[in-house]
C-alpha cells in the first residue's frame, strides 16, 4: 500500500504542510477575487499571472527531446501487439536498454549542445518557460 500523498509533509513537519498550503492561498483569493466573472458566460483565465510553478530553464531542450524520444518508442511498442504478447515485451526491453543507452550516453553531449546553443535560444527558451510556469488554462 502505497503512503498518503501528505506523508511527505508529516515526515518534514507541520511546517512544510503549513508553508505548502498557505502558497496555495493566493490561487483561492485570486478566484475568490473574481467570483462575478465567473458567471460571465465568455470564458476567460481567472489565474492568469499567478506562475504556478518554478521551471527550470536548463531542463527544457533535454526534456523535449525526451519526450519526443518516448513518443517514438511508445508508438513502436504499441503496434508490436497487445499487453503481455511477447513482441511488446522484447519491445519493452529494447526501450528499457535504449534508455539506459541514452542517459549514458546521449545525455552528456545533450547537455554540452544545449550549453553551447543557449545564447542562440535564450529568447524562445524563455518564452517557453514562462508558457509553462502559468497555470494551465491561463
Amino acid at each position: 500500500m502505497r503512503p498518503p500523498v501528505f506523508a511527505k509533509f508529516i515526515e518534514k513537519g507541520e511546517a512544510a504542510l503549513v508553508s505548502a498550503v498557505s502558497a496555495l492561498a493566493r490561487f483561492g483569493e485570486a478566484i475568490a477575487g473574481q467570483l462575478d466573472s465567473l458567471r460571465d458566460p465568455t470564458p476567460r483565465p481567472l489565474l492568469r499571472g499567478l506562475g504556478a510553478v518554478t521551471v527550470e530553464e536548463r531542463y527544457i531542450v533535454p526534456e523535449l527531446i525526451g519526450r519526443q524520444v518516448f513518443h517514438i518508442w511508445a508508438r513502436v511498442i504499441r503496434c508490436l501487439g497487445r499487453a503481455g504478447d511477447g513482441a511488446r515485451a522484447v519491445g519493452v526491453y529494447l526501450f528499457v536498454f535504449g534508455l539506459v543507452g541514452l542517459i549514458t550516453v546521449a545525455l552528456p553531449p545533450a547537455v554540452l549542445a544545449g550549453v553551447l546553443l543557449r545564447p542562440l535560444l535564450r529568447r524562445r527558451i524563455a518564452a517557453y518557460a514562462a508558457r509553462l510556469a502559468e497555470p494551465s488554462g491561463a
